[in-house]
């Protein structure tokens, strides 16, 4: 009898002992190869990887990760004749730009519409992220004043890269003074002591004297509006601030970009540069070399910028139809990613020439003449103030404060 129930003690005994082996072994390999974290991941150059592994202990991982190089790594992990892989990306994130479209912090009246004025982005490999392709999130209540934040998403193939507005929604009471006139300035190109032009003609400006100007844009508090903001002004949806002023750039010379980008970030002021993006003018060479957060690469047409037979006119846009204005356009548009604002070559436009501005949703096209941008203004034919670089700094002041406006 007492054989029989150490038999049957012993048979517990070895079924506890099968169950226990059972656990471990389900808890061991039932999802082993579970990845802990995510599959695909991105380090910055430099920055230490710790592999997060996968559930079980037991698989073996082979596969190394050079933080100080930038590539592509694969870790792949095996147990018992399975395997799975994490992918690890080690980026520069200097190759990466991601900029506001205007201000950083965005002034909205209450009560008025809010204009999500954009974002660009720029791989200084591969060239511009499309326009189209840059998600903004975040909401923003006008009829409650206070402090919102809006952050937009750019995607550079399996890395994303993110910057945030914070926008402001101020109370009538205490918006200020509202603006009846918005500057916008054309500049051309700057030279510094190091790279003086054989010869200084007007559309030549010494960095120094652009110094000056960013100096007391930024002493006096002034508004950068994004372009869908001055279109919004332009149409009376919104009210912008009295100190609002846009700069631009033409040409998109090497010179200018080359001299300017280090004032610009210095200052933290944002700047279009009208670019000519034919393959000659080396385009897409001069957007991935000198990428800033706060250059806006917009059009001066693709190849448009070249002399015409049209009595009158400077250049070849008035031998054209407006279906070959419009290719043009969008041969343009390809090369920067963006499609805002344009500026017309040699400021010449005509009636084609302002529908196909429309067709293609350009917000914003300027010409050469000078004056300021009023309200009630017909968006695709907008005046400018030509800065020279022989003008006088208080001419300029006065220009951008708007004591001699009269138009």
């Amino acid at each position: 009898m007492k054989k029989k129930k150490l038999k049957i003690f012993l048979i517990i005994d070895m079924i506890l002992l099968i169950a226990v082996v059972a656990v471990f072994v389900v808890t061991r390999y039932v999802g082993a190869l579970d990845m802990r974290g995510d599959a695909e991941v991105t380090v910055e150059l430099g920055e230490e990887f710790e592999d997060p592994g996968v559930k079980s202990s037991w698989a073996s991982a082979s596969g190394d990760v050079d933080t100080d190089k930038v590539g592509k790594y694969i870790i792949t992990y095996r147990l018992w004749g399975k395997s799975v892989t994490r992918t690890v990306h080690v980026i520069d994130p200097k190759q990466f730009v991601v900029g506001l479209k205007g201000s950083a912090i965005q002034k909205v009246r209450e009560g008025d519409s809010y204009i999500d004025g954009g974002a660009f982005a720029i791989d200084k490999k591969s060239g511009p992220v499309m326009d189209t392709d840059i998600e903004a999130s975040g909401e923003v209540d006008t009829s409650k004043p206070g402090t919102y934040t809006v952050t937009y998403k750019a995607k550079f193939g399996e890395v994303e890269r993110t910057v945030t507005r914070q926008v402001e929604v101020i109370s009538k009471d205490k918006f200020g003074k509202k603006a009846d006139l918005i500057p916008v300035l054309m500049y051309h190109w700057i030279y510094s002591d190091k790279d003086e032009p054989k010869i200084v003609d007007g559309n030549w400006i010494y960095d120094k004297e652009l110094e000056k100007h960013l100096e007391y844009l930024n002493s006096e508090k002034y508004y950068y509006p994004s372009w869908k903001e001055l279109k919004a002004w332009i149409d009376g949806e919104i009210e912008l601030p009295e100190k609002s002023v846009i700069l631009t750039f033409d040409d998109g010379k090497t010179a200018f970009l080359k001299n300017g980008k280090p004032l610009f970030e210095k200052y933290k002021v944002p700047v279009t540069s009208f670019m000519i993006c034919w393959n000659e003018n080396k385009a897409s060479t001069k957007i991935k070399k000198y990428a800033s957060e706060y250059i806006d690469f917009e059009s001066q047409t693709y190849a448009l910028h070249r002399g015409g037979s049209t009595p009158g006119y400077r250049g070849v846009i008035a031998d054209l139809d407006k279906q070959e204005i419009g290719k043009d356009l969008r041969k343009a548009y390809k090369v920067l990613g963006n499609n805002d604002a344009m500026s017309y070559p040699y400021g010449d436009y005509t009636d084609e020439a302002r529908e196909a501005v429309r067709k293609e949703g350009i917000l914003c096209a300027f010409t050469t003449e000078y004056g300021r941008v009023k309200r009630g203004m017909d968006s695709t034919v907008l005046p400018r103030i030509r800065v020279f670089g022989t003008t006088n700094f208080q001419t300029w002041k006065d220009a951008v404060s708007n004591i001699y406006a009269k138009n």
